[in-house]
């Protein structure tokens, strides 16, 4: 079940990178081998509003530093909520997590330092760490265990956010 759900993400991580506009949100250090933290409880990911209003340049006017917390937070529930059914599965949590952390996989080195082998080995890697980190906010968060977020589950994982790092 775990191995089916890993292969769905993984498929879905390459089609929403080669279909992703080419943006990323900052890097982010990643130590793959650290247990996951829920990335939903860390304000600055959550209201990062470069990350905001590049998902919202072609839906809104939409100025971030006129927006409060709270609205910042609905923006980014809104804005990873792709098929717009007021929920985030695993894979909407998922791709949310990925293009910020794609930028830190971008960053592997592949000037010769580093093998392709290896290159490829540290993108797994940090794969599997996004779909662990996923089951860490789905495991702190989804508090009916229905497999994915409500907005009002969304806005209490918030309330409880310890502004831990990425």
């Amino acid at each position: 079940m775990v191995a089916s759900l890993l292969n769905v993400l993984l498929l879905g991580w390459v089609c929403v990178v080669t279909s992703h506009d080419d943006h990323h949100h900052g890097s982010v250090d990643i130590d793959l081998d650290a247990e996951p933290v829920n990335a939903l409880r860390n304000s600055e990911f959550i209201r990062n509003a470069d990350h905001i209003s590049e998902h919202l340049k072609d839906q809104i006017k939409f100025d971030p530093n006129k927006a409060t917390p709270q609205e910042l937070d609905f923006h980014f529930f809104k804005s990873h909520d792709f098929n717009s059914d007021n929920w985030l599965d695993g894979l909407e949590l998922y791709f949310a997590l990925d293009h910020v952390y794609l930028a830190t996989g971008d960053s592997i080195q592949t000037d010769g330092r580093v093998s392709e082998g290896e290159r490829h080995s540290s993108l797994q890697r940090l794969k599997q760490h996004i779909a662990d980190t996923v089951d860490k906010i789905l495991e702190d968060d989804d508090l009916n265990n229905d497999g994915y977020l409500s907005y009002y589950e969304f806005v209490e994982s918030r309330n409880q956010r310890q502004d831990i790092d990425v």
